[in-house]
């Protein structure tokens, strides 16, 4: 081999490797795993629980896993290029008390955790959403706090850094509102994150910290899985059946149609939303024998959820109209 093709092949591996994720085994399978989940079990073992919503390239909760291995960690983003980071991280240092979920932090908590479940929660930089039109976007709304409070243990304690002032006010008022006690300080850069950096390159040495003390539980049960009800009929009008949108407490799109007269088979692409909860999914409606049967296709990652049945009732209603 010569040194020019032994130099290319050491680069590729390289800036390769660096892109990938050495091992999905640290990713939790949370819609294909009973709900909510015991976390202690998952784990193998038992310790505190600590959760960081948006770990970001996961520098901080990679450091705090590798530095406390009695303790469990659970990391949780809503997007998988980071996720993908952390992962790199994880399977480099062989860390066995970290694991990672793909979901967004409000439906994590509602569905994944017991009440009275959670040791620990941080929150290192959270988007501000500053412009008055994106408020309803921002995390730790008086809503976000009391659920985040019915989650954590009664000694439990939550973390929130920011560098927005504005953005700190409004969370200690809602902190309050959700049962929280709250200590204000100011912080040097400690936590190492992406953000950190940015800000401190910018100038700021100072970082608000707010640490939250549960002081008064807030009753929240989990949220469970709707028991599905597959619809049956013998007749259908497939000519009344085409894209169509429902707009109500839920919204309901129906945005593609697929028809294998051969095969006996009907698909459609829906679009759920529920509660700030949004699920891409395929109904099929299937002939076996001399009817017609209406179910999610087996093919989709979905939760059985209010807006899932209604998907189904909405395509049930058309293909039998007259």
């Amino acid at each position: 081999m010569s040194l020019e093709i032994f130099l290319t092949t050491v680069y590729l591996m390289t800036n390769m490797g660096a892109k990938y994720y050495r091992s999905l085994s640290p990713l939790v399978n949370w819609l294909d795993t009973k709900r909510p989940i015991n976390w202690r079990d998952l784990f193998g073992t038992d310790g505190p629980l600590c959760v960081e919503i948006g770990f970001g390239q996961g520098h901080y909760i990679v450091n705090r896993a590798k530095g406390e291995p009695e303790t469990l960690f659970l990391g949780i983003e809503n997007s998988w290029i980071p996720l993908k980071m952390c992962l790199r991280k994880i399977g480099e240092l062989g860390l066995k008390n970290l694991r990672l979920v793909l979901c967004d932090a409000r439906d994590a908590l509602l569905r994944l955790f017991e009440e009275r479940s959670i040791d620990e929660i941080i929150c290192l930089f959270p988007c501000p959403w500053p412009k008055e039109r994106h408020k309803k976007r921002r995390l730790f709304s008086s809503a976000f706090m009391r659920l985040m409070n019915s989650r954590l243990k009664d000694t439990g304690q939550a973390t929130v850094v920011t560098d927005h002032l504005q953005f700190k006010e409004w969370v200690k008022e809602n902190a309050k509102e959700g049962g929280f006690l709250v200590d204000e300080r100011m912080v040097p850069p400690f936590f190492n994150t992406k953000y950190e950096k940015k800000w401190f390159a910018t100038g700021q040495s100072q970082f608000y910290h707010l640490h939250l003390k549960k002081v008064m539980h807030q009753e929240l049960p989990v949220l469970e899985d709707v028991e599905l009800q597959i619809l049956r009929t013998n007749q259908l009008n497939l000519e009344a059946l085409e894209p169509f949108v429902h707009n109500s407490e839920i919204t309901v799109k129906g945005e593609e149609i697929v028809y294998d007269e051969a095969k006996g088979l009907l698909m459609v692409r829906c679009l759920v939303v529920e509660d700030g909860f949004l699920q891409h999914l395929w109904i099929e409606v299937r002939k076996r024998g001399d009817e017609w049967k209406i179910y999610p296709s087996k093919g989709s990652m979905f939760l059985p959820t209010r807006g899932v049945q209604l998907a189904m009732d909405l395509i049930f209603q058309r293909l039998t109209s007259s």
